[in-house]
């Protein structure tokens, strides 16, 4: 029987609807200052001071109010009045995807910014949709023209056409090749299978999608499947502004996907005794850790393993209590064992085969030779408020926007939120991330001595970069205490 039948869905709350209405205002602002920007953008104007002005026009403002009014509106006739649209929606989640990604990959819907070669070598890049940015020279500079150049080749892991001596794509620039290592890369089987402007659009467009879904589903177990707020914590995590103006580059969409993706299954293998989706969910385990380690950004993943090993604990805390027989926990521990046995085997396959690559950068004066010890965090704490400057670059105000930019945590309120129902409820997972977060801001904010940075793995992660992690907990503390309200 549905849960809807049930009767079990938790009814919506203030402090779920005041947050439906400050997503929808922060909703109205953007598409409100996306629209003037392109429109200038593309008259030839760029100077974002005036795009800011033209934010305050008597007619946008009242865009402004009437798209909040009409976004707020139908997030409470969802909420309130059409249960069974939200639900028709929930029961064909997958199909709607699957339909999406169809219809952007054939339409080769992309967020490249590869146009930016054709005009800084003098031609027109055509009709676009959006934004070129120029800032995000790692993309349309080095990584999609590195991407072309391997469909060119053939896919070939080492590519006698990106460097005159050949150079190794496998792993550390993790481009599309014909190797084990794309095995865990199937975001780029697209360009394996469809091509380049496909290969392109998949890319881009299922990477997206996946991290919405897996998202909303992480959601689920975070709020006791409260459908709307896992909806809303998706949301917060695919479109925060960090992850969007870092999504083409060093694996911050497969971090998060494949993170979450592993607590998931991770939670699946211990609420089961059936041998069938027990070894479906050890081997999904031993996937989702070597796509995780393959994502090689430990300034990002380090953070986020500190996040997974904390709700995890939580999870394994509850299966314990459960009372499960010694039986079910030694053969739970052994395929965990063999899973992750797996897991470290195909990465050190991966690791020997590009042994020598991985010398060189560690070798290097960035990243191998980086020794975090803390502090500087203070700033980084509140850039989900720079939402507006943020939208369009070249800004004066922020000359590196991609470096500015974090997630939508709203710091402080998850910590607050979070302290109050630690001591009210005494629940797991919000012990289990306050302890993680006070680890952080500790670092963040104060630093660790040298010895203490290298051995919590932190000497890895800048300040600006620890944000993500603390945004992150920011997030899951803020909607797992509005589902425990």
């Amino acid at each position: 029987m549905d849960q809807y039948e049930r009767g079990k869905i938790p009814s919506h709350s203030v402090g779920t609807m005041l947050f439906a209405a400050l997503a929808s205002f922060i909703a109205a602002i953007e598409i409100a200052y996306f629209r003037i920007a392109c429109l200038q953008l593309h008259a030839g104007n760029t100077d974002p001071d005036g795009f800011a002005d033209g934010l305050f026009a008597p007619g946008t403002l009242l865009v402004i109010v009437v798209l909040t009014i009409v976004f707020s509106a139908i997030a409470w006739l969802l909420m309130r009045f059409d249960k069974r649209v939200f639900h028709w929606g929930f029961k064909y989640r997958y199909i709607i995807a699957g339909v999406l990604l169809v219809i952007l990959v054939a339409c080769k819907i992309s967020g490249s910014s590869i146009g930016m070669l054709t005009n800084m070598l003098g031609g027109e890049a055509g009709d676009y949709l959006g934004v070129m940015r120029n800032i995000r020279r790692d993309e349309w500079v080095v990584n999609t023209p590195l991407v072309l150049s391997q469909v060119q080749s053939g896919f070939a892991p080492v590519s006698p056409l990106a460097s005159g001596g050949g150079l190794d794509l496998t792993l550390v620039y993790a481009q599309p090749c014909w190797d084990i290592s794309t095995l865990f890369r199937p975001f780029l089987w697209g360009y394996l299978l469809l091509g380049a402007e496909r290969g392109l659009s998949f890319f881009w467009c299922a990477r997206l999608i996946c991290l919405f879904m897996v998202s909303f589903e992480f959601g689920r177990l975070l709020t006791k499947d409260n459908r709307r707020l896992a909806l809303i914590y998706a949301m917060l995590m695919a479109f925060s502004p960090l992850v969007e103006w870092w999504f083409a580059v060093n694996s911050i969409a497969e971090i998060l996907i494949f993170s979450q993706l592993f607590i998931l299954l991770f939670a699946k293998f211990l609420s089961t005794d059936k041998w069938p989706m027990l070894v479906l969910s050890a081997l999904g385990l031993a996937y989702c850790a070597c796509a995780y380690v393959l994502g090689l950004y430990p300034a990002w993943q380090i953070p986020v393993i500190y996040i997974m090993v904390c709700m995890c604990a939580a999870l394994l805390v509850k299966y314990i209590r459960s009372g499960r027989g010694k039986r079910s926990i030694i053969i739970h521990a052994i395929l965990f064992i063999g899973a992750i046995a797996l897991a470290v085997a195909f990465a050190l396959v991966v690791v020997l085969h590009s042994y020598g690559t991985i010398s060189a950068v560690m070798g290097s004066e960035y990243p191998g030779s980086r020794l975090e010890t803390g502090g500087g965090l203070f700033d980084s704490l509140f850039t989900y408020s720079l939402i507006l400057s943020a939208i369009i670059d070249p800004n004066p105000i922020l000359p590196n926007v991609c470096e500015m930019m974090g997630m939508y945590g709203l710091f402080p309120l998850g910590i607050i939120l979070g302290a109050v129902f630690a001591v009210k409820r005494k629940d797991g997972f919000i012990i289990a991330l306050l302890i993680v977060d006070f680890i952080f801001l500790a670092f963040g904010l104060f630093g660790f001595p040298p010895m203490l940075a290298k051995i919590s793995l932190l000497s890895n992660v800048t300040a600006h970069l620890l944000a993500f992690g603390v945004g992150i907990i920011d997030i899951m503390l803020l909607i797992r205490s509005l589902s425990l309200a």
